[in-house]
């Protein structure tokens, strides 16, 4: 069961811990939609609760309000038939008590509710003064919970037009990533940020102040962004946002960007990817990229992971809801073989290492990762304390050699990322670029390097 005592940033500010000091470790779900009637009270809801806890996860992202790709007004955002607005945007007391349940179960078995407050672009409509008073009330029904608020979803997202901007996405998530990278450096360039662009992140900074004080700093404040920005760049490095955050993207394109932004914002602040690519989005239903997304994240310097799959991040039934992304329900995403394997990666990391000890440490290996496209699915290697190294393999290949760049004797334990489980163990006497001989193995690897203890 989860403490009641709220998270909280470490004495070092380098990782999330509960209030006795507890590393706390970030594995969260998406669900958009599971505060609202698509995630119907008790079932499923109940039973997806169970299901991640069991997994081993500890945190689910839920929109308390308006979810995003729906009209403001839509009925989809209903919670036991109450919408979060009443006329004139005034926030809808029935409303609260219809999902207070839903967070009280979720803290109850031990998943921590991350609080999105409705999503960026419609504050435009909504105005910052009923989005100011619509947070209050969220504060004022849910702080006495360990929760964690995050400001909005997708705070850079400048567009009414929710429909047309995913379509938008959509077709930009095919472009290569060589063509992404590009499009990122000349975009200021070519289209520098409106003054409305402004506007709207500014109104969501005049929001957050208000939470804090409000809410007394009481609990950590996040923001989910849009672009492949970091938050603290998009929010201009505010002194109450403790963990920076990036939305990497729905396309494998992204695995050079999401290693890259871990890597780069993790030596300044906690870092966590808040949106990789969801499973069995677009198609993409190989979960060997959910754990290159997490392996590669952790050992780069995350200090969390957030996994999502197409169908329960929108609680799709039959009924082909924001169908463009996917037409998979959420009974088929709920069984999806990747949350499963990021779960046992977590409970292993648990068990096996201080996990938020590891630093990054590219030439434990060589050849390593890089930040380069032929360098994206090269070993990236971590240490952790007492001589202890893990190092990602995301493609092994037999016709390269790889060396050890560390001298002394040392246990090599081979294990499969998608089960956890050994597939060799030996010693090793290495001197400095000792070669490394991989086992037979069909699939990613890790390894996991303990240097032994000489009397």
């Amino acid at each position: 069961m989860l403490s009641t005592s709220l998270l909280k940033l470490s004495a070092n500010n380098q990782f999330l811990a509960t209030t006795n000091d507890k590393p706390f470790f970030w594995l969260a779900d998406t669900w958009w939609y599971g505060l609202t009637d698509r995630a119907a009270w008790p079932e499923p809801f109940q039973d997806l609760v169970k299901k991640r806890v069991e997994q081993g996860f500890t945190v689910a992202m839920v929109v308390v309000g308006v979810p995003p790709e729906v009209p403001i007004d839509s009925n989809e955002a209903r919670s036991d038939g109450q919408h979060p607005f009443l006329e004139n945007f005034e926030p809808n007391p029935a409303y609260f008590s219809a999902i207070k349940k839903k967070v009280a179960y979720m803290v109850e078995h031990g998943l921590v509710p991350c609080i999105v407050g409705g999503w960026g672009p419609q504050i435009q409509v909504i105005g910052r003064h009923n989005m100011e008073r619509f947070w209050r009330e969220i504060i004022h029904h849910l702080s006495d919970y360990p929760v964690v608020w995050c400001l909005t979803g997708e705070v850079d997202l400048f567009t009414v037009s929710t429909s047309t901007q995913s379509q938008k996405n959509k077709l930009v998530s095919f472009l290569p990533e060589s063509i992404k990278r590009v499009l990122r450096k000349i975009k200021p360039i070519l289209a520098p940020a409106s003054p409305p662009y402004h506007a709207q992140v500014d109104d969501w900074l005049a929001v957050a102040e208000k939470i804090i004080e409000i809410d007394h700093s009481q609990h950590l404040l996040i923001v989910h962004p849009h672009s492949q920005e970091p938050s603290s760049k998009i929010m201009r490095k505010p002194s109450w946002l403790k963990i920076d955050s990036i939305q990497s993207g729905h396309s494998t394109d992204s695995a050079l960007f999401l290693t890259e932004q871990a890597f780069l914002r993790s030596k300044e602040m906690p870092f966590i990817n808040l949106e990789p690519l969801y499973e069995g989005i677009l198609s993409n239903d190989d979960p060997a990229f959910q754990r290159y997304a997490f392996w590669m994240s952790i050992l780069a310097g995350a200090k969390g992971h957030t996994y999502g799959a197409d169908g329960l991040w929108n609680m799709r039934a039959g009924d082909h809801f924001l169908g463009h992304w996917g037409q998979t329900t959420w009974k088929v995403a709920l069984q999806r073989p990747g949350a499963e394997q990021l779960g046992l990666a977590k409970k292993w990391l648990e068990k096996h290492c201080d996990w938020w000890t590891l630093k990054p440490s590219l030439h434990s290996v060589t050849p390593h990762w890089q930040a380069s496209l032929d360098r994206a699915q090269l070993p990236f290697c971590a240490k952790a304390a007492q001589d202890t190294f893990l190092c990602y393999f995301p493609e092994p290949r037999h016709t390269l050699t790889y060396s050890w760049g560390h001298s002394g004797s040392w246990q090599f334990s081979w294990i499969d990322p998608s089960t956890m489980t050994s597939v060799q163990v030996n010693s090793v006497s290495a001197k400095a670029s000792t070669p490394l001989i991989l086992p037979r193995h069909n699939g990613d690897l890790l390894l996991f390097a303990q240097k032994k203890i000489t009397h």
